[in-house]
């Protein structure tokens, strides 16, 4: 089993960057050459590879500013959220076998390494001083973000998810990234 994330984006017209259909992550059959993230930020669908930003021999093709980063990351949040909510939840499914089960960790931890791969390479492309670390957090604060908002104490009760709301979060979140780790 290869799990995958696809990382490639689309620019919808007149609405900016999205990210491409089916994204986030599910086993996908064959030994493929790499992961995506299991976000790693999480993340992969189908047997499609991720192709955004650096590592698992993906072409790096990093935002050009931290606006575009977080308009992206916003954009796969929202995907993540809703259309891809039920992938979303399988991911932490098998996370939760895997910490049960030692032979699923190797497939699911190398998607989680090339995730965090891909966004070092975005945030070393926007100035962070260390790259690894910061994709690190960033990952964690993206997984953290959609287990609150899918299987978190309020998850049902929230509306559906905001992409301003989530522009700001994903903002929020890259600053934080690239203002320099412990």
């Amino acid at each position: 089993m290869t799990l995958t994330l696809d990382l490639t984006f689309t620019p919808s017209p007149g609405s900016g960057p999205s990210p491409s259909p089916g994204s986030g992550p599910s086993p996908s059959p064959g030994p493929g050459p790499g992961p995506g993230p299991g976000p790693g930020p999480g993340p992969g669908p189908g047997p499609e590879r991720g192709s955004y930003a650096g590592g698992g021999g993906a072409r790096a093709t990093a935002p050009p500013d931290r606006e575009a980063a977080a308009v992206v990351l916003a954009g796969l949040l929202h995907r993540w959220l809703t259309v891809g909510r039920e992938r979303q939840l399988a991911r932490f499914e098998l996370s939760l076998e895997a910490a049960r089960h030692p032979e699923l960790e190797p497939e699911l931890h190398r998607a989680g390494r090339g995730a965090r791969a891909r966004a070092a390479g975005i945030l070393a492309a926007l100035g962070a001083d260390r790259p690894q670390e910061a994709a690190e957090l960033l990952a964690a604060w993206t997984d953290g973000l959609l287990y609150d908002r899918l299987a978190g104490a309020l998850a049902r009760s929230r509306p559906a998810p905001d992409p301003a709301e989530l522009t700001a979060t994903a903002r929020r979140m890259i600053d934080a990234a690239l203002a320099g780790t412990p």
